[in-house]
């Protein structure tokens, strides 16, 4: 009987710190950031690694949720930001929590070789590439990471504070310098500018997202989704705790399960998702 507690017990406690590091992701990612973050396996430390390669050297272990700023020319590792120190983590280690479309793909092979906007001044940071949008912050005599720019060279993507930022080409002056090579960065095209994609979602690990008959915990868990494929969203549907579940293709999404009906569930928070997800039209179950 004894043996039987402990395992529940210890499930018990998994749960609750689940949900205790995803609700502190999603507070932290409130309107004014559109930075996804990168949730790792629950008391587990990874490697943070100076560069997209498993053989790179190890420069920090990092646990918890941190916001995911950069992808690997391959895609297999994310560029993060630990608590100001930039590495690559390999992206299979953790479930990205928000959309990674906005987030620049980077052919850079180290983390020294990333550009950085040095000033003395102040600056005006702001969450689209738009100097007539409301700032999301200012910065003076600060060192920040230098990730991409427009196609028009009128705007910046930087990292402040581990949130993907916009800074005018035209507050650049003699009070800031750039340090690295800046023709590496790529061009990006603003969130507001892209085609818009269709919205879809995967999972990130086998086992780790249920595929469900209707939208709600309670609904019968047909299987779960296979890893590392991409799936079309069909439509989404709130449940009574407001959380967002996707509707998908039943022959894609379970397809050797017998049901009425041709689309399954998952819920948000526990896929990766990319494109025009906060277009996706409410559908009845």
């Amino acid at each position: 009987m004894f043996n039987q507690i402990i395992p529940l017990i210890n499930r018990i406690i998994f749960v609750l710190t689940l949900v205790f590091v995803v609700s502190n992701v999603a507070m932290a990612q409130d309107e004014t950031t559109t930075t996804p973050m990168l949730v790792l396996p629950d008391g587990s430390k990874v490697g943070l690694r100076d560069a997209p390669a498993s053989m790179a050297e190890e420069i920090n272990n990092i646990r918890g949720a941190v916001p995911l700023i950069g992808i690997s020319a391959n895609s297999l590792y994310y560029l993060v930001d630990y608590r100001g120190q930039l590495g690559w983590v390999f992206s299979r280690w953790g479930r990205v929590q928000g959309n990674l479309s906005a987030v620049p793909t980077l052919d850079i092979d180290h983390v020294d070789d990333i550009p950085f906007l040095t000033t003395t001044t102040s600056l005006a940071l702001y969450l689209i590439p738009d100097a007539e949008s409301d700032t999301v912050a200012e910065v003076e005599n600060g060192t920040l990471p230098l990730l991409a720019v427009t196609e028009d060279e009128q705007f910046y993507l930087l990292v402040y504070e581990g949130q993907l930022v916009w800074l005018s080409a035209d507050q650049l002056t003699d009070d800031t310098e750039v340090e690295g090579d800046i023709s590496r960065i790529p061009v990006i095209v603003p969130p507001d500018e892209m085609e818009p994609e269709p919205c879809t979602v995967q999972a990130y690990q086998p086992g780790t997202v249920a595929v469900r008959l209707g939208p709600g915990t309670q609904r019968l868990a047909l299987t779960y989704l296979a890893a590392n494929k991409t799936f079309q969203v069909m439509g989404q549907q709130a449940d009574e705790d407001g959380n967002i579940w996707y509707a998908l293709d039943k022959a894609e999404a379970a397809p050797r399960k017998f049901i009425l009906g041709e689309i399954v569930w998952v819920v948000a928070a526990e896929v990766e998702i990319r494109g025009a997800c906060d277009d996706v039209s409410n559908i009845d179950p």
